[in-house]
């Protein structure tokens, strides 16, 4: 775990270290950080217009990025297949308890949003 600037950063570690592979996504997305959270931003807007979530006004204020996951997570509502990737998430700016995270493939192309209500 890394925290820079409030925001979480967690790793999967590999046999107790980050694997190459994933150690080079992370270089990419963090050099590139602006731009993913600019894709993310598109996807979280467009979520933000569907009717049938939780909490239809968490956006009245805003978001801002709480945290990054560099991994492997789940695909679909199966959670299967595994895919390696990332995603980023973002809290409702005074609107707890919502967060929301965009999933991310390597190649830094999201292709969902996850609402969790804690």
């Amino acid at each position: 775990i890394i925290y820079a600037n409030d925001i979480e950063i967690l790793f999967e570690l590999c046999n107790g270290s980050i694997s190459e592979e994933l150690g080079e996504i992370a270089v990419s997305v963090l050099e590139n950080l602006e731009n993913c959270i600019s894709k993310a931003q598109i996807w979280l807007e467009h979520f933000n217009v569907k009717k049938d979530r939780a909490f239809t006004n968490a956006f009245d204020n805003g978001f801002e990025v709480s945290g990054i996951y560099f991994g492997k997570y789940g695909v679909g509502h199966q959670q299967k297949p595994l895919c390696e990737g990332f995603t980023i998430s973002f809290n409702a700016i005074n609107y707890y308890p919502c967060q929301f995270t965009v999933k991310f493939y390597r190649n830094m192309h999201p292709f969902a949003v996850e609402e969790l209500v804690q």
